[in-house]
C-alpha cells in the first residue's frame, strides 16, 4: 500500500513540475458513497436486504492528468475503497491505472485506461488481472443547455482456464445552466454485462444489466475549480452471474485545472 501511495505522489509531483512550463494540470478527486438496498436476480426481480444488515461502500478516487499537447492528456488514477463489516469488511487501494485522453475542439473525444495488476490484497485479491477501459465521449454546450455522453467498454484479455466478463457502460448527462457558475444535471447510466467466458467458451445466460438515474448540480466558483454533487439511485436491473446491487448514493467531486 505504501509503495502505491509513493508511486502516485511521485507522478503528481512530476506532472506538476512539467505543468510549471506549459500545458494544463488537471486534478480530480471526491467522495462516492453507496448504500445498498437489495439486489436484482436473473428475472429482474428485486430482493431486499434485511434492515439489520448494512451494505455500505465509500470510494475516494483521485486522478492526475497533464496536457502534453493541445487536446492530448496523459495521467494516472487511483482510489481508496472501504466496505462495511456486513459487506466485505475490507478497505484499501484498488487497482491503479495509467491513461491517455484526447478531446477535439468540438467536444468529441476518446480515452484509454489500463488498470495495473496490483493493489491492496483485501480489495483486489491475490492475483489481480490487467483490465482496460476504452471509451468515446462527447461534451457539448448549446447556449444554456449542456450535454455529455460516454460509452465505455471494459474488458480483460483472455487466458487459458480463466474466467472473464466484459461490460459496457453507457452514460448520458443532459444539463441546464441556470446561471454562469451553476448548472443542474440528470445522469442516466446503463451498465450491461456480457455472458461470462470461461476457457475461451461463452457460458449461456450469464449476462446482466443495471440502470440508474442521478439528479445533480455543478458549481464553478472560479475558472480553476469545479464542484459537482450527484445522488444516484438504481431503477431496475438483472443479474445471471454477478450481483447487480440496487442502491442509492451520494457522489461529491472536485476538479482543479491548474495552468
Amino acid at each position: 500500500m505504501k509503495k502505491i501511495l509513493v508511486l502516485v505522489l511521485v507522478c503528481v509531483l512530476s506532472l506538476q513540475a512539467f505543468a510549471q512550463d506549459k500545458g494544463t494540470l488537471e486534478i480530480e478527486t471526491g467522495v462516492d458513497t453507496v448504500f445498498v438496498t437489495g439486489m436484482y436476480d436473473g428475472d429482474g426481480e428485486f430482493d431486499e436486504i434485511p434492515s439489520d444488515i448494512s451494505y455500505t461502500a465509500v470510494s475516494i478516487p483521485i486522478s492526475v492528468f497533464y496536457e502534453i499537447i493541445t487536446g492530448l492528456q496523459l495521467g494516472v488514477k487511483a482510489q481508496f475503497l472501504y466496505f462495511s463489516e456486513d459487506w466485505l469488511d475490507a478497505s484499501g487501494i484498488g487497482q491503479p491505472a495509467v491513461g491517455v485522453k484526447y478531446t477535439s475542439d468540438f467536444g468529441l473525444g476518446a480515452f484509454l485506461d489500463v488498470y495495473l495488476p496490483f493493489g491492496s490484497e483485501d480489495i483486489v485479491g491475490t492475483e489481480p488481472e490487467i483490465f482496460f477501459d476504452i471509451a468515446v465521449f462527447y461534451d457539448g454546450k448549446f447556449d444554456s443547455f449542456l450535454l455529455y455522453g460516454e460509452l465505455i467498454y471494459e474488458f480483460t484479455l483472455e487466458g487459458d482456464d480463466e474466467l472473464k466478463q466484459d461490460s459496457i457502460l453507457l452514460t448520458l448527462q443532459p444539463g441546464y445552466q441556470i446561471m454562469d457558475s451553476l448548472a443542474v444535471t440528470l445522469t442516466a447510466a446503463l451498465q450491461m454485462q456480457f455472458d461470462v467466458i470461461f476457457d475461451g467458451e461463452s457460458v449461456d445466460d450469464t449476462n446482466g444489466y443495471l440502470f440508474s438515474l442521478a439528479p445533480g448540480a455543478v458549481y464553478q466558483p472560479m475558472d480553476m475549480l469545479e464542484l459537482s454533487l450527484e445522488v444516484p439511485i438504481t431503477l431496475f436491473g438483472k443479474s445471471q452471474s454477478v450481483a447487480n446491487y440496487a442502491y442509492w448514493g451520494i457522489n461529491f467531486n472536485a476538479k482543479f485545472n491548474l495552468l
